[in-house]
């Protein structure tokens, strides 16, 4: 029972961190439930980061969370309301009635990048809960990338215009 509770207490404070991430004004490195502390009882743990964004498909989805309000929205293209799937093996998503694609990721820091989406995301979680952020040697170890990969990401999220939390970073256009 206790285990039930402590799932459940989980996955609300999941769902207030989307809300607080999708709601974060431009200007605040923000991760957290309540406040921007980055040693806030209330913040996301790892654990709890890792369990909602598994993989790329989860980071994926979160992305077409935060730019277009779901996977059912109107067409640019037909002007449809319709039903985007995603595509094997593509960050892309496809309409369900005129076949219409579109990239969740264009116009993102993520646009046209072949690190994994959850190093990306993971590299967000790690500057906007440390104090100062990781440096490029430790974001290196962390990521399991090169130096020279995790360098490009931490100076990319760094000197985004925004200097946002996550969602604010993928909703803006560069």
């Amino acid at each position: 029972m206790i285990g039930v509770l402590e799932e459940h207490q989980s996955d609300q404070r999941l769902g207030q961190m989307a809300a607080s991430i999708i709601d974060a004004g431009a200007g605040t490195l923000y991760l957290s439930l309540m406040n921007d502390s980055p040693t806030s009882s209330s913040e996301l743990s790892v654990r709890e980061f890792f369990k909602r964004f598994p993989d790329d498909e989860a980071c994926l989805e979160y992305i077409m969370i935060v730019r277009f309000g779901g996977t059912r929205f109107n067409c640019r293209k037909c002007g449809v309301d319709a039903k985007y799937y995603k595509l094997k093996k593509l960050r892309v998503y496809c309409c369900g009635h005129c076949g219409h694609h579109i990239s969740p990721t264009a116009g993102t820091i993520l646009h046209d990048t072949y690190t994994p989406l959850v190093s990306w995301f993971y590299a967000i979680y790690l500057l906007c809960t440390t104090p100062h952020g990781p440096s490029g040697k430790e974001l290196k170890c962390q990521l399991g990338v090169t130096y020279k990969t995790a360098y490009r990401i931490r100076q990319k999220i760094r000197h985004h215009p925004a200097k946002a939390g996550l969602a604010d970073l993928l909703r803006s256009q560069i």
